[in-house]
């Protein structure tokens, strides 16, 4: 359940165990994009936090309904909403991406759909707490530069599918 309290590393487990991975019908498909914004007067500099903070609140909405939300080196991310197929996900995604696209064109600024960043050192520059979690966890397990460096540095596509029914999995999973 969502409001369990998760107190240490068994419960985590447990939790992961009753609820991640579940036996339900197979429903809609979401996805989400993550890409670099770049500065196009100075690609080699990051734009800064406030800037970037006060240009997405001020984007009013995706036209198909996508949320914007920021990765922790400031990484810009569309989520779409559920859609009922592949295919409706692709088409919400892309009309999202043109229309932010051209919100940060008109600010001389433009999104990089590539899986690293190959120019800028990596900066943590989200403050949320969950980003600073994550970095002392990397330091504390070995991966001080790596870890950070990931999360920092890296966008993806992500696919967000039901599990569908348990015994289908492994077909589904291929």
């Amino acid at each position: 359940p969502a409001d369990a309290a998760i107190g240490g590393l068994d419960d985590a487990f447990r939790y992961v165990a009753d609820s991640a991975l579940t036996s339900d019908p197979i429903g809609t498909v979401g996805l989400e994009i993550e890409m670099h914004l770049v500065d196009l007067a100075d690609p080699a500099t990051r734009v800064s936090w406030d800037r970037l903070t006060t240009l997405v609140a001020g984007i009013d909405r995706m036209p198909g309904g996508s949320a914007i939300t920021l990765e922790p080196g400031g990484q810009v991310e569309l989520s779409t909403v559920p859609a009922p197929d592949i295919a409706t996900a692709v088409a919400l995604l892309d009309q999202d991406r043109r229309a932010l696209s051209a919100e940060f064109a008109a600010e001389k600024l433009g999104l990089a759909t590539v899986g690293a960043d190959p120019a800028r050192r990596f900066e943590r520059m989200n403050p949320k707490p969950r980003y600073a979690a994550m970095e002392d966890h990397f330091r504390a397990t070995g991966s001080g530069i790596a870890g950070p460096a990931m999360m920092c540095s890296t966008a993806a596509l992500q696919l967000n599918v039901n599990a569908g029914p348990q015994r289908d999995w492994p077909t589904r999973v291929r």
